[in-house]
């Protein structure tokens, strides 16, 4: 990780592009006359470094403001943006006030904040702007670096296409119901490998939709769904069914692993679960420990009385339990500590960003250090590259979980892909 410092004269060199970097964003562009572009900026020579690549690349519809109040003056006319280029110290008016009017006046521009106050204010500040609802294309640094702002630009005409009107409306409850009953509810796969040698240790269940009107349905559209209505305790219940007997399968099939289940705190408020998993387990010939419940940390102090009964309960007949997406909620260390977890799983938003800047590097090592300390075992989601997995092994991770593993896939291909990829 890079530490050196900049001085900050050196915010005035323009950012220079090399020839094939500059093809390679008029290539990415070639639809860049449509757009519209807003530059705010105080400062010349960035303007005229950004109007010089933004010409490049085909864009002819540019306005320049150096001037807050000015600023505020275009993002309130009528005229619709598709991309604001923001710094956050404006004379007059700070960027914390314009993305604010940013996300009411200009909700479908993609936005690229620049900065020389700080990495770490301008990271909280990209976090509010996505807090805000706005498609924030990244966050710049001065002096900017072409490179990265190339690279922001090559995903413009993805990001700043106004966002896509659902096919129809959303899932009903009685559709969900359906769902649920009949046989939609798919389970689909995740491997989590031994991040040391490469070595299957299991999978991680997830449930995916297939709707006969509808198509595939996101997750994101009927967990949330199933919470409102009442119905995540059945749509948990057939998950662990499922996924408890498709594991039951492999171990037949002569492929012993184990499986992850994520589950609510509603359902770990159920006295009756421990009793349900074993009787799960025993009929589809299981181990116990081959079974892991996931449960997000958040959810814990609804009641936490009921929660550290069953989930004490479940850790004394031998079923693992991880805390999930670790270091999102509102009272991990406490909840770490009272509750018998045996495995600690790293939210991947850390994971994906541990390369691009420093806390979210910190924050994975620290992660990894406290759940070895506590003798739990260690989980990295959001494996996205090799560099990923060699940089957690190194810290000593114990599992890796991610797309440069493998994408989510049908259960029943487990088998196949286990003799393909772990050779």
């Amino acid at each position: 990780m890079n530490n050196t410092k900049v001085k900050h004269c050196e915010s005035k060199r323009p950012a220079v592009m090399s020839p094939l970097a500059a093809e390679a964003q008029r290539q990415s562009l070639s639809k860049a006359s449509a757009h519209r572009v807003l530059v705010i900026d105080d400062d010349e020579f960035i303007c005229r470094a950004l109007e010089s690549q933004l010409r490049a690349a085909g864009i002819s519809d540019l306005t320049i403001t150096s001037n807050g109040p000015e600023a505020v003056r275009l993002l309130n006319e009528s005229k619709m943006y598709t991309l604001i280029i923001s710094d956050l110290s404006i004379p007059k008016v700070d960027g914390i006030q314009l993305l604010r009017l940013i996300s009411v006046r200009q909700t479908e521009a993609a936005v690229v904040l620049i900065s020389a106050s700080g990495r770490r204010l301008l990271a909280s500040a990209e976090d509010l702007a996505r807090t805000r609802g706005l498609r924030v294309l990244g966050a710049l640094e001065k002096p900017i670096r072409a490179d990265d702002l190339q690279r922001m630009l090559s995903t413009f005409e993805e990001a700043a296409r106004p966002s896509a009107k659902p096919a129809g409306p959303l899932p009903s409850a009685a559709e969900l119901r359906t769902a649920i009953e009949g046989d939609e509810i798919q389970v689909y796969v995740q491997p989590q490998l031994e991040a040391h040698n490469g070595a299957l240790h299991g999978v991680e269940a997830l449930a995916r939709w297939y709707s006969p009107s509808r198509g595939v349905v996101p997750p994101a559209n009927f967990v949330p769904l199933a919470e409102e209505t009442g119905l995540i305790d059945e749509l948990t219940e057939l998950m662990l069914r499922r996924s408890v007997a498709v594991c039951g399968n492999w171990n037949r099939a002569g492929l012993k692993t184990n499986i992850s289940v994520n589950v609510p705190i509603t359902s770990m408020c159920r006295l009756n679960l421990p009793d349900t998993i074993l009787m799960l387990a025993e009929r589809h010939g299981l181990e116990a420990r081959q079974i892991t419940l996931e449960i997000t940390e958040g959810g814990f102090m609804q009641d936490p009385v009921r929660s550290l009964d069953v989930l004490t309960r479940l850790r004394l007949r031998g079923i693992g339990l991880a805390i999930d997406d670790f270091g999102c909620g509102y009272s991990s260390l406490q909840q770490l500590k009272r509750m018998p977890f045996n495995e600690l799983k790293i939210d991947c938003s850390f994971v994906m960003a541990m390369f691009k800047d420093r806390e979210s590097y910190s924050i994975v090592k620290s992660n990894l250090d406290l759940g070895h300390e506590l003798g739990l075992r260690t989980v990295a989601e959001g494996v996205e590259t090799r560099e990923h997995w060699d940089a957690l092994r190194e810290l000593g991770c114990d599992l890796v979980q991610g797309y440069h593993i493998a994408r989510p896939f049908p259960a029943a291909q487990l088998t196949l892909w286990a003799r393909d990829h772990l050779k």
